[in-house]
């Protein structure tokens, strides 16, 4: 498997950031990792190996940063107003600094037009995941997450202003206008759905269609499993297999 490993100084956050890529070729994935995660993880808690087969047939290739929880969702003694300001720093830093060189290691293997990056987190780097694909969609053009929490109060306790708003799905795509331009069919996949008392884990699918602005939520099967930890709980087979028995079920009581 080929890997890539660079550092760089980010003017966005003031200090070197490491990324690290796995893959030859194929679809671009950024990984997000798990609360105040690093980009080893991905290799440390065996996803690559899990990505194996789609990387080392040249399907997709895997990018993974660092995060900055630590300073901002986990922060919570600190000042919310300057936490999520620099929650945004680092959201600039990934459009503006690591979409780019992603595109750019793309281009060197031979894509022609700049391709779309599919969102990929665990836990709070769900929660990142889906933000940025809902916020930037010329950028990130499909998603996988992975038992996020998608209402910011978790990480902001009922502090709200512009920026918390636009970084907790739950308050923002209610108000998504049917003619937004970028609305055809959106589609979320994540897994065990779960309460966590106040703080919502969306279910595993939802979709929004233009032609009826319905907004729909349901159990999809996943095609890939593997333990993660964070806010989220633990996402392991037996949940996945239990979720995709259900649906199984389901569909035989129909038919």
């Amino acid at each position: 498997m080929e890997t890539r490993y660079t550092v760089w100084y980010s003017p966005a956050l003031g200090r070197d950031m490491a990324c690290k890529s796995w893959g030859h070729g194929g679809r671009p994935v950024l990984y997000i990792p798990c609360q105040d995660g690093h980009y080893y993880d991905f290799e440390n808690f065996g996803m690559a190996d899990v990505w194996a087969p789609f990387i080392d047939s040249g399907r997709v290739t895997v990018f993974a940063i660092d995060t900055m929880d630590s300073e901002t969702w986990s922060a919570k003694s600190g000042n919310p107003y300057l936490r999520i300001r620099r929650h945004e720093q680092w959201i600039r830093y990934i459009t503006d600094e690591v979409v780019p060189y992603i595109r750019t290691v793309c281009r060197e293997r031979g894509w022609e037009t700049d391709p779309g990056v599919m969102a990929f987190g665990a836990s709070l780097g769900a929660t990142h995941a889906v933000n940025l694909f809902f916020r930037f969609p010329k950028l990130f053009d499909s998603l996988l997450a992975l038992s996020g929490l998608y209402n910011a109060d978790y990480g902001f306790d009922g502090y709200m202003d512009d920026l918390v708003y636009l970084n907790s799905p739950l308050h923002y795509l209610p108000n998504m206008p049917l003619n937004h331009e970028y609305i055809s069919s959106i589609t979320v996949w994540s897994a065990q759905a779960r309460d966590h008392g106040r703080f919502l884990i969306l279910p595993a699918l939802f979709t929004r269609h233009s032609a009826t602005g319905a907004l729909k939520s349901g159990w999809i099967i996943g095609g890939m499993m593997w333990r993660m930890t964070g806010i989220g709980g633990l996402s392991r087979s037996s949940t996945l297999s239990r979720s995709c028995s259900r649906q199984r079920a389901d569909k035989e009581k129909r038919d």
